[in-house]
């Protein structure tokens, strides 16, 4: 059989026509004609063998096929009502002819649309201009055609319009200012979730509440904070969070959150009020406070994740902490609240390397970090309703114990950072500061640039320090007791240890320790008590370079000298403790 001509044993051309039927041709069966010339011929579906170009039911219906059939002839052969019919038409009737409009993006054309006489065409989408050049995790702007081309133009003959050369491509949008945050909500709640964001300033929104994304348009792209705030001070009736919805991969990272949100409602949270698919949260901060006001049930109050749905979420928060304080006014709303995660039923749900350091008055249903999840290697001061984790007190928080856990044994980079005498941090690349303990990924240990204090610093782990510096006012020739986290060296002032006690006579003796030996200067051990003579007034104890830092020992270093105690006591005593205790006095400035 043939789509056209069966038995063709002469001349035969066929041009400018379409095969539109169906068969069940076989092998000697031609969708046209055997042995026949062919020109600008189209076809569906083919009749045994093909001939022709194939087209599509899209291509019949948009009006391509018809203008292809009619060609560059001037008299009308071919056309098509566009909307109405779904495929080309013999007609002479102008108001069905079909016009072309080609979109060129550097010179190429890289869509084509069809309209009949003064009609309109659906303008080409960026993804369709840029092919497979185009990320959706990008911000595009400046998108639009030349010659103020537009989805209003009227189509009155074939055409070529270019992009404009306003379109520019950046790998994230910058988020400098609330009104840029404004501009990133509506992007996002406008259809564009997958768009990747980088917060480069601090920015303070108030009291105006702007939520990325929203119910059937979650966030997806990956939101980096770049270490900067965002603060916020919300009054609201319903639920609130910075990020109202995420799912589809979306991560949010090194961004703290920081302010306050009183509501009447339920679900407020200092991240993300609903996680709908997989989500990952990695080294923020939230210190968002919240006071909810709701009495019909839990009030789901939340460091970083209000509901994480059954069955959707799929959570993951590494290297995190919350400070927050949650305030539920209501005897029900306190009944359910979450340090980290507060609804969190039939989920994944992976808890890793974080801190909760956050107060509250969760109740019978509240968590320290979230139900059903799986908690790894995190820490916390008071428990938000039941315990989870590992309870730590604030010396080990403060003196580098609980940094050295959160980092755990991992060597590829510096995760957690500590301000000796302050809380835990995320590392954010400042490794200068006075006193600041990090993971050194290159010598493989923790390092400290400096350490320099001048009053009693505890100290959790060991540590390089590349300088020490303690600073203490001693007068020359008078004894001062001294006892140092470092081993550390003298070779110009006397140093003694306690050798004998007479308490008959209330005598005590001490005998000088070497400073030079054979050439060498003694090195004097860490957290052991000395009294130090110096010959001339000295500003600082220390200065050495690159010494191990020792952890502090749980218990004082002691010797017993005929029932005297030569006792170190690294945070010092004050004149009532050390008389309670029967302790002598050493130093000429009557101190302990």
């Amino acid at each position: 059989m043939s789509g056209f001509v069966f038995n063709q044993e002469a001349v035969c051309t066929i041009s400018n026509s379409l095969y539109l039927g169906s068969n069940n041709g076989g092998d000697w069966s031609n969708t046209f004609a055997k042995n026949a010339t062919i020109n600008n011929c189209y076809y569906l579906n083919p009749c045994g063998t093909a001939q022709g170009t194939q087209v599509t039911a899209d291509q019949l219906k948009s009006g391509e096929v018809a203008y292809l059939l009619q060609g560059d002839r001037t008299d009308q052969f071919w056309g098509q009502m566009l909307g109405t019919e779904d495929e080309p038409q013999f007609t002479a009737d102008a108001a069905k002819h079909i016009y072309k409009v080609d979109f060129t993006y550097n010179d190429k054309v890289v869509a084509s649309r069809y309209a009949n006489t003064g009609k309109t065409v659906t303008l080409p989408t960026l993804q369709d201009i840029l092919g497979d050049s185009y990320n959706a995790h990008h911000y595009y702007s400046g998108f639009a055609f030349a010659d103020g081309f537009t989805a209003s133009t009227r189509v009155t003959a074939d055409k070529t319009v270019a992009v404009a050369a306003t379109l520019t491509d950046k790998e994230y949008f910058e988020i400098a200012t609330a009104d840029d945050w404004k501009a990133f909500c509506d992007l996002v709640n406008g259809g564009q979730i997958t768009v990747d964001a980088k917060l480069t300033k601090n920015i303070d929104l108030g009291g105006n509440v702007w939520m990325i994304g929203k119910n059937g348009k979650p966030y997806s792209g990956t939101f980096d904070g770049d270490g900067h705030t965002l603060s916020i001070d919300w009054n609201v009736i319903s639920e609130a969070a910075p990020f109202f919805y995420t799912s589809g991969g979306a991560t949010i990272k090194n961004l703290h959150t920081k302010g306050k949100i009183t509501t009447t409602s339920k679900g407020a949270s200092g991240l993300i009020d609903r996680v709908v698919g997989k989500t990952t949260i990695c080294k923020c901060i939230s210190e968002v406070d919240i006071t909810s006001s709701y009495a019909i049930s839990a009030c789901q109050a939340s460091g970083f994740v209000s509901f994480n749905k059954s069955k959707k979420g799929d959570l993951t928060i590494t290297d995190c902490i919350v400070k927050g304080t949650f305030n539920a006014t209501t005897e029900k709303g306190s009944t359910g609240m979450g340090g980290f995660v507060s609804y969190n039923n039939e989920v994944v749900c992976t808890i890793s390397n974080s801190l909760y350091l956050g107060s509250n008055n969760g109740g019978i249903w509240s968590y320290t970090f979230a139900n059903n999840a799986t908690i790894n290697n995190c820490y916390y001061l008071n428990p938000c309703g039941k315990a989870q984790g590992t309870q730590v007190t604030e010396k080990q928080l403060k003196n580098g114990y609980v940094t050295k856990l959160l980092q755990a044994d991992r060597t590829d980079a510096c995760y957690w950072a500590q301000q000796l005498g302050e809380m835990p941090s995320l590392f954010n690349g400042n490794t200068w500061a006075v006193n600041r303990i990090y993971y050194d990924t290159v010598d493989q240990r923790w390092e400290c640039n400096e350490l320099n204090t001048s009053d009693y610093l505890s100290v959790g782990m060991d540590f390089y320090a590349l300088r020490t510096h303690f600073d203490r006012n001693i007068k020359a020739n008078k004894p001062y007791t001294v006892t140092l986290p470092c081993e550390w060296s003298n070779s110009t002032d006397k140093v003694y240890v306690l050798s004998s006690v007479n308490k008959a006579k209330g005598m005590a003796s001490f005998s000088q320790v070497e400073n030079n030996v054979n050439g060498e200067f003694h090195s004097f051990e860490a957290y052991k008590p000395y009294l130090v003579v110096p010959t001339n007034n000295l500003s600082y104890i220390g200065g050495s370079i690159e010494c191990l830092v020792y952890a502090e020992p749980d218990t004082p270093v002691a010797e017993d000298v005929n029932g005297v105690q030569w006792r170190a006591t690294y945070e010092g005593l004050t004149n009532a403790e050390a008389v309670a205790a029967g302790a002598y006095i050493l130093q000429s400035d009557g101190l302990f």
